[in-house]
């Protein structure tokens, strides 16, 4: 079965309880299949809560224009029953080499028992929550990636005190990267006062929500 390009599949069922993660690799599948300036008639957003799976389908058979492929992202796909499910199959039995299909959900819903059907043509990955030395090394990783060293030290402190909510460690993260110019080693003394700041901002807007939750 011919793929979009040598790097990516032809479908994707990502699921799990760890957003941020599953967003990251959104993106990383998002630019690995169509450019910016594809994107204003190439990408496709769709909701397993909100749209059809006819809808979904007819677009991702629908040839691309100005560009070799199409990207068509659903979330809440596990919202989906098992009769809603049997055009997705059809589907995945015969797909457009030219679409890459990315179904997210936080479970695999009636989805779980398709799982070998779609890993003949795509992949089928679970992201959960980071903990403990998992945690640390994803933290070390993201600096790495931009060029510096996160110590031992720094990364315990900041996974201690932020936790293990990544959307917030990874704040506190890139506000360490911009603190030490260019300096190659984030160590201890540059996180401690952020993390700190970071989670009370966190705390501070969480109440704020609540606020307006309850004017409402």
């Amino acid at each position: 079965m011919p793929k979009p390009n040598s790097q990516i599949d032809l479908i994707y069922f990502l699921y799990g309880p760890e957003g941020f993660l599953i967003e990251e690799e959104i993106k990383r599948l998002l630019d690995q299949t169509l450019s910016p300036s594809e994107r204003n008639f190439n990408l496709h957003i769709f909701s397993g809560e909100e749209d059809t799976p006819v809808e979904i389908i007819q677009a991702a058979q629908t040839l691309p224009m100005f560009s070799k492929y199409r990207f068509i992202l659903v979330s809440e796909a596990d919202q989906f029953n098992e009769e809603e499910i049997k055009p997705f199959v059809q589907y995945i039995q015969n797909p457009s080499p030219s679409t890459c299909l990315v179904l997210v959900a936080p479970t695999l819903g009636s989805w779980k028992k398709y799982q070998r059907e779609i890993e003949k043509v795509g992949k089928f990955t679970q992201f959960q929550r980071l903990k403990g030395r998992s945690l640390v090394s994803w933290a070390q990783k993201k600096m790495t990636e931009k060029g510096k060293h996160l110590s031992e030290e720094a990364a315990d402190y900041l996974t201690e005190v932020v936790g293990d909510h990544l959307h917030d460690l990874d704040n506190a993260l890139e506000k360490a990267f911009l603190s030490v110019g260019e300096r190659k080693t984030i160590g201890l003394s540059d996180v401690e006062g952020m993390a700190a700041e970071v989670k009370i901002s966190t705390v501070f807007d969480l109440m704020d929500a609540i606020g307006h939750q309850n004017l409402e």
